[in-house]
């Protein structure tokens, strides 16, 4: 994936081809780590703790909803780590979603690598004040 340093991402699924392709579109590359999770259970304990000890910002992004989500086990650890940085999590709401093609959605619910381009944009901004 991309290893950068202001930024983690860690992304689970066929969601991860929209973030590479934010990343690289932006040329933000040496500004994000993007990991790929690969799979919900069992999470990568090592991996996430040195993310919680590098970056102060970390994203996660799925396909999936929020509610009881991928997001959601990584900021349980993040809370018993008592990590202090922030982790904002992009997924779908707990709702029914509506069937259409996977690029229309996923820019209804800004999971597009324009969506995510310009939210790491906006962190990456953030980390320079």
């Amino acid at each position: 994936m991309t290893s950068g340093n202001k930024l983690a991402i860690i992304s689970i699924g066929e969601i991860g081809t929209e973030v590479q392709k934010a990343i690289h579109t932006n040329d933000l590359a040496p500004n994000v780590t993007h990991v790929d999770a690969r799979f919900m259970k069992p999470i990568d304990l090592q991996k996430v703790g040195q993310l919680f000890r590098s970056f102060d910002k970390i994203i996660t992004i799925e396909e999936s909803c929020l509610l009881g989500g991928f997001g959601q086990q990584v900021k349980a650890l993040a809370q018993d780590s008592l990590y202090k940085g922030t982790i904002t999590s992009l997924g779908l709401p707990d709702v029914f979603v509506e069937h259409g093609e996977i690029d229309e959605l996923r820019a209804m619910y800004g999971l597009d690598a324009h969506s995510i381009g310009l939210l790491i944009r906006v962190y990456c901004d953030s980390t320079r004040q």
